[in-house]
């Protein structure tokens, strides 16, 4: 992968994204954006180097929303 530079800037609206994401999340969990909200912030937790919180939300998908389309792609990047 590139180089990983990343502005505070960056970072920090990241944050706060993954924050916001993650807030969904807890506020409607029965939300069908609910799954991706959370696909997402695994997302941005991994452009930014943090596989270890990538992949406990990718864990909580697998578990509260094994069916989702989300789910299916975590199981299809883990089986490569």
């Amino acid at each position: 992968s590139g180089e990983k530079t990343i502005c505070w800037e960056e970072a920090g609206q990241s944050h706060k994204a993954i924050e916001d994401l993650v807030a969904l999340y807890y506020m409607y969990p029965n939300s069908e954006w609910a799954p991706g909200a959370i696909f997402r912030a695994a997302d941005i937790y991994d452009i930014h180097g943090a596989p270890g919180e990538r992949d406990r939300l990718f864990d909580l998908l697998l578990n509260k929303y094994p069916g989702s389309d989300e789910s299916a792609l975590v199981r299809e990047m883990h089986s490569n």
